[in-house]
């Protein structure tokens, strides 16, 4: 009887868990704010973290920045 009651908790408890981990990516991708408007080179609805350090042409990095030679990078 109690084995059956703790794994009906359990499994609300995990659907309550997937639901926040959804939550907090959306959030934490920018999609509860509205990026979309922002950043118009990514794909709409888009959860992926960028690195904020990785260059995007004509966004954080020159539009020929891939064209540097080697001994100037």
């Amino acid at each position: 009887m109690i084995s059956q009651v703790l794994q009906d908790i359990s499994a609300k408890f995990y659907r309550v868990v997937r639901v926040w981990r959804f939550l907090t990516l959306v959030k934490r991708a920018g999609q509860a704010h509205g990026i979309d408007r922002l950043l118009p080179h990514r794909r709409p609805g888009c959860l992926v973290l960028r690195c904020p350090a990785c260059p995007k042409p004509g966004f954080n990095a020159e539009p020929g920045a891939g064209k540097t030679p080697d001994h100037l990078r």
